[in-house]
């Protein structure tokens, strides 16, 4: 069996991410984003019905009996320890290593927009403290335009859960991957503005990134389709001008451009084409998979 490097592992398939910590994450994030709805609902006198109550329970069905809590002004955050089972991951992840059969890792979800603007967080274990994941609830657009909207709920949620499972791709490199090549394990710091793309074209983010962007671009293209039909070819059309800084929008819908522009894809282009077309060829395996 030809030895698997470091950087196949990050670049070559898609990082695992266990599915009982992904549901376990979720079930703290459904927590902390049904509160901060209800919590918003009150603020604004909006009276939230029987779809709102019905998506919750579609949300428990799936995810597990998470709690609707009571939030105050000033805390709008739910915090747990979920537990990370490595023995969900393949086994050419950890034949070679000795891990304990659990970690802990801690989910904070809610409106954190007073420490952060970024969608979700990753912080590696540090001072016998286990990893973290943060979930910014708040930085999700246009919550309280359509609040408690079942349709929205069901583009949030999926928003949410993309943007957890990148991090928790971060998880896998921190406590699995990295312990097969602990030098070369050191995340990039997406704060250093000036080198964004440095950022965006590391190792380490290329998978995490690829989900998002897939998770994105869905996103992206259910709000035209919610607005003007979209055949398939107009739909290939915005996946090319998504990933491709040459890519041109379909006629008609050049307002759009702005939205269906990427960092991640447009970095890649530019500093190594062949990530970027490794890149492009699995986010259309997510995007039609």
């Amino acid at each position: 069996m030809t030895k698997q490097t470091f950087k196949q592992y990050l670049t070559e398939a898609r990082i695992a991410v266990p599915p009982t910590a992904l549901e376990h994450a979720m079930h703290v994030t459904c927590s902390a984003y049904f509160s901060y709805i209800s919590y918003l609902a009150k603020q604004n006198g909006v009276r939230l019905g029987q779809p709102f109550l019905k998506k919750i329970k579609e949300a428990r069905n799936k995810y597990g009996n998470f709690k609707i809590h009571n939030m105050a002004k000033g805390d709008q955050t739910v915090a747990y320890n979920i537990q990370y089972p490595v023995k969900e991951l393949p086994d050419n992840y950890t034949r070679k290593l000795t891990l304990d059969d659990s970690y802990p890792v801690t989910i904070v979800a809610g409106d954190l927009r007073k420490h952060t603007q970024s969608a979700a967080e990753f912080y590696p274990a540090d001072n016998g403290e286990p990893c973290q994941v943060f979930v910014n609830i708040g930085s999700i657009n246009g919550i309280e335009d359509r609040l408690g909207h079942p349709e929205a709920i069901d583009e949030d949620l999926h928003e949410l859960e993309a943007n957890i499972k990148h991090e928790l791709q971060h998880v896998t490199q921190e406590i699995v991957l990295g312990k097969l090549h602990p030098k070369q394990q050191q995340l990039p710091d997406k704060d250093a503005h000036d080198d964004l793309e440095g950022y965006y074209t590391s190792d380490l983010e290329f998978q995490p990134q690829i989900t998002t962007a897939a998770a994105d671009f869905k996103q992206k293209l259910g709000v035209v389709q919610s607005r003007q039909k979209v055949d398939g070819v107009t739909a290939t059309a915005l996946m090319k001008a998504y990933v491709d800084p040459n890519g041109n929008m379909p006629e008609g819908l050049l307002k759009y451009k702005p939205h269906f522009q990427s960092m991640f894809f447009n970095s890649l282009y530019k500093k190594d084409r062949a990530k970027w077309k490794k890149a492009v060829k699995d986010f259309h395996r997510l995007v039609l998979g």
